[in-house]
Parts: structure tokens; C-alpha cells; sequence
């Protein structure tokens, strides 16, 4: 289980590195759109709304990846969680010694035998059926 508690570290530092860069990159390119606007120019151009976009896409592109990694490694160590407790259940299992035990009807018993039977079930009437 240590292997993918790392996994899961390795999984988290990536995406924060790729959070953080996508926001730095963000950053400086709304830096130079800023330092480049002018009363003529004043939308950004089309190479600032690329570089916004290709950052977000990458960003979420990495992302995703990272989530496909993260959720094989947690069905990963399900299964194998799984397998363990199957194999102790079972070990369990075989360590509790099984004793056979008989059934005894009234037919059968023997007469110093006390045999309970279960008494028949109350019926009740219920709200419905007691205006029949």
C-alpha cells in the first residue's frame, strides 16, 4: 500500500505543477497584453487570446491525464485491498473448526429428549379486511 500512497503524491505534486504553470503562464500573458494596450488597440490581439487558450486547454488536458492516473491507481489498490481481504477472510475461515449437528423431530427423539418447536405464527387481522 506505501507504493501507492506515493502514487497518490507523485499524482498530486504534478497536477499542483501544472496548476502552477498554467497560472503563471496566464499571468504573463495577461502581463503583456496589459503593458501593450493602447487608446488605439485596446482589445487584446489574437496572439494573447491564443496563448490564453492553449494554456487553459494544456492545462486541463494535464489535468484530466492526472485524474485518469489517479483514479486507475485508486481502483488499483482497491482490487488489490479487495484480494487481501478475501484471502484472511478465507484463511479465517479455514481456521474455524466445523462440527456437524443433527436435526431432532419429535419423530426422532428420543424419549428424555425435550424437543421445542417453534409455535405457529399469530395471525392478525389488519384495518382493511376486519369491515369484510
Amino acid at each position: 500500500m506505501t507504493a501507492y500512497a506515493d502514487e497518490f503524491t507523485a499524482i498530486a505534486q504534478r497536477t499542483q505543477d501544472a496548476t502552477s504553470t498554467a497560472v503563471r503562464n496566464l499571468t504573463e500573458t495577461v502581463k503583456s497584453y496589459t503593458e501593450h494596450i493602447t487608446a488605439e488597440k485596446p482589445l487584446p490581439q489574437p496572439g494573447d487570446v491564443h496563448a490564453i487558450l492553449d494554456t487553459w486547454y494544456d492545462l486541463a488536458a494535464q489535468l484530466i491525464t492526472e485524474q485518469r492516473r489517479f483514479v486507475k491507481t485508486v481502483v488499483d489498490a482497491g482490487i488489490e485491498a479487495a484480494g487481501a481481504v478475501t484471502e484472511q477472510a478465507r484463511v479465517a475461515a479455514s481456521a474455524v473448526p466445523v462440527t456437524p449437528f443433527t436435526v431432532t423431530t419429535p419423530e426422532t427423539a428420543a424419549p428424555s429428549e425435550t424437543v421445542v418447536t417453534p409455535a405457529a405464527p399469530k395471525r392478525t387481522r389488519n384495518a382493511s379486511t376486519a369491515s369484510d
